[in-house]
């Protein structure tokens, strides 16, 4: 319970940070300009331009270490540099050019207005979701154990407490993605 505290106070001020006026009447984004790209990519690791950036549709990992300020990493692969972005999207670029792919967390995700995957999501992802409480999670939970992966968000419905209405209001912030 405490982490799902926790959690939630950091959406609360990852919200604040990202969505604060500057003096200029701007919006104060963590790196870009929500106004520029339709993506939001997190950069993490052994850089100094850490942070979410707001990136265009197309934009590559040698776009995004540029727009950091960081210079082009020598790469064994030079197809990794030139790999487009997707929303959501973690970069960690550690010690000797190594760089580790993943998803921004859940509360990230839901902070930037991002679903988050339904058949990746933890009990306290799940909890994080405006209408989900601890039962209704357990419930998300005991389904996907039972009947395997989601194929598609409306199967929310086969949970019990979940009718249409409760799902409509819910499907924005979940999409199944593709097996790993």
């Amino acid at each position: 319970m405490i982490a799902v505290v926790v959690i939630a106070a950091a959406t609360v001020l990852l919200r604040l940070v990202c969505l604060t006026p500057s003096p200029h009447g701007d919006i104060q984004m963590s790196h870009g300009d929500s106004h520029h790209g339709p993506i939001a990519v997190k950069l993490t690791g052994a850089v100094e331009g850490n942070g979410i950036y707001f990136l265009s549709e197309k934009e590559t990992l040698a776009g995004l270490l540029k727009i950091a300020g960081i210079a082009e990493r020598d790469h064994p692969d030079k197809y990794v540099l030139e790999k487009t972005l997707q929303a959501g999207q973690a970069i960690a670029v550690h010690a000797g050019n190594r760089m580790e792919f993943g998803e921004m967390d859940a509360a990230e995700r839901l902070a930037l207005d991002m679903p988050i995957d339904l058949n990746r999501a933890t009990l306290e992802d799940l909890m994080l979701v405006s209408g989900i409480g601890e039962r209704t999670a357990e419930r998300i939970l005991s389904f996907r154990a039972d009947s395997g992966p989601f194929k598609t968000v409306e199967d929310l419905q086969k949970i019990p407490g979940i009718k249409e209405k409760k799902l409509s209001r819910l499907r924005k912030y979940f999409f199944v993605g593709k097996p790993s």
